[in-house]
């Protein structure tokens, strides 16, 4: 339930970015990032790494049909691959 609502918050964070004009991928993926630094008061990097990692996560555990509403997230592939390496969960 928690990683549905930490998902859920990106995904919305995602959509508000995209709401006001944001166009491309990267452009999208840049304001989700700074969307989190500034409300997280987290790094740009951190906040990179962290939505990769947390898309990564859900990409593992929720089944691909409920994935798939969650991939259509412009720039999510950049994040993906910006997310840390190693074991999780």
């Amino acid at each position: 339930m928690q990683l549905q609502r930490m998902l859920r918050t990106v995904v919305a964070l995602t959509v508000v970015c995209l709401g006001v004009g944001v166009s491309t991928a990267s452009a999208a993926a840049s304001e989700l990032v700074g969307a989190l630094t500034q409300q997280l008061g987290v790094t740009e990097q951190q906040a990179t790494g962290g939505a990769g990692a947390l898309f990564g996560l859900a990409k593992a555990k929720l089944s691909p049909d409920n994935f798939s509403q969650a991939s259509a997230v412009p720039g999510m592939e950049g994040l993906l691959q910006a997310a840390p390496t190693g074991q999780c969960c």
